[in-house]
């Protein structure tokens, strides 16, 4: 169990740099741009819900994973579409918005390993 909290800090941490060269301004991370908001939301939803999905045993047609293995690759799933769409759908990708969608998996995360339902 050690070892996903270790692979997922380390995920978390190289997904915390920004994408850009030059120091982020003041108004880099704000919080009124509604499209951090959707970010977050949305990264934080699809890893719970994939999550949930794989973890088992409930439901029972999951694969039945456990909570470690369920959310390292729901993450890295939900990392993986995040960094599609700024890299490959957006024409400039946007650190803010990387920054957004990790804090949406650090909160599935953060609740997967410290919540017991």
């Amino acid at each position: 169990m050690n070892a996903y909290r270790l692979l997922a800090l380390l995920f978390f941490a190289g997904l915390a740099s920004p994408a850009q060269a030059d120091p982020p301004g003041p108004d880099w991370l704000r919080l009124d741009r509604p499209d951090l908001h959707a970010h977050l939301w949305l990264s934080y939803g699809l890893a719970l819900t994939l999550t949930e999905v794989l973890e088992g045993p409930e439901p029972r047609w999951g694969p039945q994973l456990g909570t470690g293995k369920a959310t390292l690759i729901a993450t890295g799933v939900v990392a993986v579409i995040g960094l599609l769409k700024e890299y490959v759908v957006d024409d400039q990708a946007d650190g803010a918005d990387l920054v957004a969608d990790a804090l949406g998996l650090g909160m599935n995360a953060a609740l997967q390993f410290t919540v017991s339902f």
